[in-house]
């Protein structure tokens, strides 16, 4: 579930997001729900109960139903362009992770990384052969990365 905003208080315009990997090259599937309010105490069940009042596809929501919410991560991120708009950059820092509880969360067990920067290269399968390219102007080598991996092993394990 994605929003913009402060992690506590009414989360206006959340969308539920699945991410699709094809190699390198990822998309994301957005369905948007209704707002919601996180207070301290706010859980898993109440993410669930909050949900099921969406309209979502059934395929989806039986694949909603199998998952586990263990993580709520946020982060700041700055976007940047081409000018002919062909490739996107993110830059994401000051990353927190919060372990998510079945039940009755203070989101007290946290972490923040100062220290790591999330650099981005986005661009369309079309233009897959240019972006070695635009990844060579960097200062510094292609990794992967997930923020979802490192807040688990962080907070959750």
């Amino acid at each position: 579930m994605r929003w913009y905003g402060d992690l506590f208080g009414d989360v206006k315009h959340p969308v539920l997001e699945f991410k699709i990997k094809d190699g390198l090259v990822g998309t994301k599937r957005g369905y948007a729900c209704n707002g919601f309010r996180i207070e301290t105490g706010f859980s898993e069940v109440d993410f669930r109960r909050r949900l099921s009042g969406h309209e979502l596809p059934g395929p989806l929501v039986q694949t909603v139903r199998t998952l586990r919410v263990v993580l709520c991560n946020r982060y700041y991120r700055r976007y940047f362009a081409t000018r002919d708009g062909r490739f996107r950059v993110t830059v994401d820092t000051e990353m927190s992770y919060y372990a998510v509880k079945r039940k009755n969360n203070a989101f007290i067990r946290k972490w923040v990384d100062y220290r790591n920067v999330v650099v981005e290269l986005k661009y369309e399968k079309a233009f897959e052969l240019d972006a070695d390219k635009v990844a060579g102007v960097f200062p510094f080598s292609v990794s992967k990365n997930s923020k979802y991996v490192t807040g688990v092993q962080r907070v959750c394990l």
